[in-house]
């Protein structure tokens, strides 16, 4: 099994749902409005380093210009965050545990100085 299908095993079972196919369907989307010269924004975790290559490699592919934009707040600041709107949870919608922050953060790889990232904390 690749990392790549472990880590989209180890997000559906928190998701419920196939984290691969959303992101597949979102960057189709952003290729067809890309083409169009509009603006996209898409956020979906970029996790690793190649979703944000291949999201790159998207947008240039389209003559677009690719911006990554790296929100980096303290771990307990996202705990405090996700605490709150779990308290308060819409209808359909999964509830965001500590362990499931655990996990994200263990599998994020940070951007890296080339990748020109703004970071903002």
């Amino acid at each position: 099994m690749s990392e790549s299908t472990a880590i989209s095993r180890e997000l559906h079972h928190f998701h419920g749902h196939d984290r691969r196919a959303v992101q597949q369907l979102q960057l189709e989307l952003a290729d067809r409005v890309l083409r169009l010269g509009r603006n996209v924004v898409l956020e979906f975790g970029f996790f690793r380093r190649v979703e944000r290559d291949d999201a790159r490699t998207l947008a240039l592919k389209a003559g677009a210009e690719a911006q990554l934009i790296f929100l980096d707040p303290p771990f307990e600041e996202l705990v405090n965050r996700v605490e709150a709107r779990n308290q308060d949870l819409p209808p359909d919608t999964f509830s965001v545990t500590r362990e499931h922050l655990e996990l994200c953060a263990n599998l994020l790889e940070r951007p890296l100085p080339e990748e020109e990232a703004s970071i903002y904390r």
